[in-house]
């Protein structure tokens, strides 16, 4: 998605399905920032992929949220 129109028109039939019954949508694969950019277009709530992390040892999950918080911290000080 979105360069494929049959896979764009079938993941917005399914996010427009889930948000009118109700469920949170997460997609997952997300490989590419057009990909986000795409998701996001259509409210996706929450996604995950390689585009984020590959999948992590929770120790090592740990530290990244740990660094990925003092980032956000630092540049909403930052823009303060």
């Amino acid at each position: 998605i979105p360069q494929d129109r049959d896979d764009a028109a079938i993941v917005k039939a399914i996010v427009a399905m889930a948000k009118g019954l109700g469920l949170e949508v997460v997609a997952e694969g997300v490989e590419a920032r057009h990909q986000l950019d795409f998701l996001r277009d259509l409210d996706c709530e929450s996604v995950q992929g390689y585009y984020f992390s590959r999948p992590l040892p929770y120790d090592e999950l740990c530290e990244y949220l740990q660094d990925s918080c003092s980032t956000n911290q630092q540049k909403q000080s930052a823009s303060s």
